[in-house]
């Protein structure tokens, strides 16, 4: 505040009276409507931003929930493609195993009864008997791509039964490699597609190592921790160069591996390296184990 004073003095020098004291209201007053305004205009200016949150947070919840009806669309989409493909991986399997299997049962004791009746004639029966063992491996073959196609054990009993027993036929026929399994997973996911895709991934690695490792021991791996499922299929054969052997047009089992976890949405690591064997683990999170 300024103060300006004016005062008329008697010749003595004793003042006779103030003629006039200049307050500077004016420039107050105008410093605080200055302010005032300052004031309004940043209030102002912050209801605005904070509109413009609001709208983003709107904007935001809507877009996820784009999201997450674009990933509920996706699984429903994925499980339908799955029944299908399972439906009719079953009327395959029926064909093989009651229509193609059926008959070749037929023929092939049709032969033998054919053999037979030939030696007790003593008439000779040239190559019948190879035929007829070719005939009894040829069904064996059957029913073996027929259980490949869709293994009916998962639908009765669970993909742990399956693989358990997958296990054991592969000890029986392939001594060459020493299969284990081991799980701490006692129960069963909820979803038949999930299981499958497991089964199939794990299908998938086992074949691979039967072709390609030359490998003498071989494990399978299911642990289940809270919500989370880790698969781990192992082997100590002759191993691989993962980045180039993805890119070879001949991996398509490697390639259908990744294309099983990319459906399953579960994370793939391949640790492999030539003449140090293959380890790989497949991690599903947020299952309801």
């Amino acid at each position: 505040m300024k103060l300006k004073e004016s005062v008329w003095e008697s010749n003595g020098g004793n003042p006779l009276h103030i003629i006039a004291i200049d307050n500077d209201v004016q420039t107050i007053d105008h410093k605080k409507d200055n302010a005032k305004h300052t004031i309004r205009t940043l209030k102002n200016e912050l209801e605005r931003k904070q509109q413009e949150i609001e709208q983003l947070k709107s904007q935001l919840k809507a877009a996820n929930n784009i999201i997450k009806d674009i990933d509920q669309t996706k699984q429903n989409l994925f499980e339908n493609i799955y029944a299908i493909e399972n439906l009719e991986r079953e009327k395959l399997a029926y064909c093989l195993h009651e229509g193609i299997g059926q008959d070749l049962a037929s023929l092939r004791y049709m032969l033998k009864d054919t053999i037979e009746q030939l030696a007790a004639k003593n008439i000779s029966t040239y190559n019948l008997p190879e035929i007829h063992a070719m005939m009894a491996k040829t069904i064996v073959e059957v029913k073996n791509v027929t259980y490949k196609i869709i293994p009916a054990d998962i639908t009765k009993f669970g993909f742990i039964h399956s693989l358990q027993s997958m296990v054991e036929d592969l000890n029986h026929h392939f001594s060459s490699t020493k299969f284990t399994f081991y799980t701490n997973f006692t129960d069963e996911l909820p979803s038949i597609n999930d299981q499958l895709s497991i089964y199939r991934i794990i299908q998938e690695c086992i074949n691979n190592i039967i072709k390609h490792s030359h490998a003498s021991e071989a494990g399978i791996q299911i642990t289940s921790n809270h919500n989370s499922l880790l698969i781990t299929v192992e082997d100590n054969g002759v191993g691989f160069d993962y980045s180039k052997k993805l890119k070879k047009a001949s991996s398509r089992g490697l390639k259908n591996v990744l294309s099983r976890t990319k459906d399953l949405n579960a994370d793939l690591l391949v640790d492999s390296s030539p003449r140090f064997g293959t380890c790989i683990h497949i991690l599903l999170n947020n299952r309801p184990i």
